[in-house]
């Protein structure tokens, strides 16, 4: 029904949907029905929807500017300018985190942090002048007894990252090192503490590495199945899901995708997202029931 896919997450039970051109760019699939209906529409493209309650919402341009409503989209703040570099999340406490790319706001940085419901930021990550994360993906892992307090993962280009105070602070991990490290993504495998994560690394090859101690010590699994830029998705039933993501221009043939449901270890193929046509997933995104939704270029 809508063509040209850049984009497509949750927002609660709500599917929302980026256009890679014309307008509305912003679209949603509310629940019960079968038909997208424009919204949130600025007249900018958009990606990594999150709402945090009543008429506030918080969006990620794909430039790496981050905008702000509190009036159902009537006006738009931009909260922050350039320096995105991930999807915004919200961790169980109602912080906002996202990535920032490497050193943007000084030695160690890894993201921008959030208190006010993203009315402001404040640059977080790790001290001593240790050369700071690219991060492309957080993930929350929930208290556990080999993690008490629970932990934020940091991943992106340098390796990753931990903190254990709800973002405040970070501590590098093994797997972290400025041009040794590059994190491709990470997950948390739903209904345990496991984090799954790829890491490429000059010292070998591109790794799937698992941690179950809310990213303290990490342990290699072995090689992912082929995908040149991978991403994981985790699905309510704790299967892990990786695909190969390409960018809104790329239209190459599209690549199977491939499903874990024993935390990273092994991988079954799964299919194509497509088989009747030529097309590569540019997102894909997981429902509350456990459907995955895929955006592409043509639909």
């Amino acid at each position: 029904e809508i063509e040209d896919v850049e984009w497509a997450g949750f927002d609660g039970d709500t599917l929302v949907a980026v256009r890679h051109i014309d307008t509305p760019r912003t679209v949603v699939l509310r629940p019960g029905t079968t038909s997208f209906a424009p919204l949130y529409h600025p007249n900018l493209g958009t990606q990594g929807v999150i709402r945090l309650g009543g008429d506030t919402l918080i969006y990620r341009r794909p430039i790496s500017n981050v905008f702000r409503t509190t009036d159902g989209g009537d006006s738009w703040d931009r909260v922050i300018d350039g320096d995105a570099y991930s999807d915004p999340v919200v961790l169980a406490s109602g912080v906002l985190l996202v990535g920032t790319p490497g050193n943007q706001g000084g030695p160690g940085t890894l993201g921008l942090r959030s208190t006010d419901g993203g009315a402001t930021w404040a640059f977080v990550g790790l001290g001593g002048g240790a050369d700071g994360i690219a991060t492309s993906a957080f993930v929350e892992v929930p208290p556990s007894p080999t993690a008490p307090t629970g932990a934020i993962v940091a991943a992106g280009f340098n390796g990753i990252a931990r903190s254990t105070d709800d973002g405040r602070t970070w501590t590098a991990t093994a797997l972290h090192g400025p041009l040794a490290y590059a994190a491709d993504t990470a997950a948390l495998v739903a209904g345990t503490n496991r984090v799954v994560a790829i890491v490429g690394s000059n010292l070998g090859p591109r790794l799937v590495y698992a941690s179950d101690d809310g990213g303290a010590t990490w342990q290699s699994l072995g090689p992912p199945p082929a995908a040149s830029s991978p991403k994981l998705l985790s699905a309510p039933d704790g299967a892990v899901y990786l695909y190969h993501a390409r960018g809104a221009n790329d239209d190459r043939d599209s690549l199977p995708v491939w499903r874990s449901v024993d935390g990273g270890a092994t991988w079954e193929d799964v299919g194509r997202v497509w088989t009747e046509w030529s097309a590569v997933p540019r997102s894909i995104a997981v429902a509350p029931d456990g459907r995955l939704y895929a955006a592409a270029g043509g639909r």
